[in-house]
C-alpha cells in the first residue's frame, strides 16, 4: 500500500465480507506499508486506513 503523503499517527483496519474485524496494525509513519496477507482466506475484504490526514477505504481480494 503506497500514499504520495507520509502517514503519520496511522492505523489501518481490514474486515472481511461479514464485518469481522480480521486485522489490525496502529502507530504507522510511513509513506508506504506492507501488508502481510498469510492469515486472510479467500475472499471480499474492506481495507480502512485512518491517519491525521487521511481516511482511505478500499475493497481488495488477497492473492497468494
Amino acid at each position: 500500500l503506497k500514499s504520495r503523503i507520509k502517514i503519520e499517527n496511522g492505523s489501518i483496519e481490514i474486515f472481511n465480507s461479514i464485518g469481522q474485524k480480521v486485522k489490525e496494525i496502529n502507530n504507522i509513519n510511513a509513506n508506504e506499508i506492507l501488508l502481510n496477507k498469510e492469515n486472510l482466506e479467500n475472499g471480499l475484504y474492506l481495507l480502512v486506513l485512518i491517519s491525521d490526514l487521511l481516511l482511505v477505504f478500499n475493497m481488495f481480494y488477497p492473492i497468494s
